[in-house]
This record gives C-alpha cells, structure tokens and sequence, in this order.
C-alpha cells in the first residue's frame, strides 16, 4: 500500500511506514509507554515485572530492536560483581510521547 506521505517513492524508503513496522507489533508500544508514563529507566526484570506475561526471549529481542533503531538506549555496569543493564529513553521516545498525546484530542 502506498503511503499517503511518501508519494512514489520506493516503500522501504518512505520514513512513516518503517516508523509504524517498528512499532506496531504487539509488544513495542507497551514497553514504551513505560517510558512514556513512569520511569525514565528501567532494568530489564522491571519492564519484564510491569509487562507479565512477556517472555524474557520476546522481551529481550524488542528492547533490543528498540536499541538499534533509537528509541531506547542500553547502559552495562557491573553491581556487586552481577552484570546489570539499563533501558533509558531517547529524545525520540519524547517526540512520540507527543505524537501519541494528540490522540486524545480526536
């Protein structure tokens, strides 16, 4: 289907529709609107605690497509000799709180 924005460009060009492919699976904006509502950081058994009943795997494998695609960033220290990780938003979880926020006003 054609994008209404990306009039006759090539499909897997056109910014809107790799934009929604991103987040429109059934997990990507739950996490986010964790994000969005709560935290600004978040370790990965806390996502997983606020998200039951994801999986680690499906868990693990969305932050990680929100990593590479800049939604999220992915800080690694180690505690009490235990590796650790956290999940913080990007300027771009900001701009599409905001996106979001105007649905509200349909």
């Amino acid at each position: 289907m054609e994008c209404f924005y990306c009039k006759g460009q090539d499909p897997k060009k056109c910014k809107i529709k790799s934009e929604l492919d991103i987040l429109s699976d059934k997990w990507t904006l739950l996490i986010l609107r964790l994000f969005f509502i709560g935290n600004k950081k978040f370790k990965f058994n806390g996502i997983k605690k606020e998200l039951k009943p994801i999986t680690s795997k499906i868990l693990s494998e969305k932050l990680k497509k929100l990593v590479n695609c800049s939604y999220l960033t992915k800080k690694e220290y180690t505690e009490k000799s235990k590796k650790r990780v956290i999940y913080s938003a990007t300027e771009k979880v900001n701009k599409l709180k905001l996106i979001i926020s105007k649905f509200s006003e349909l």
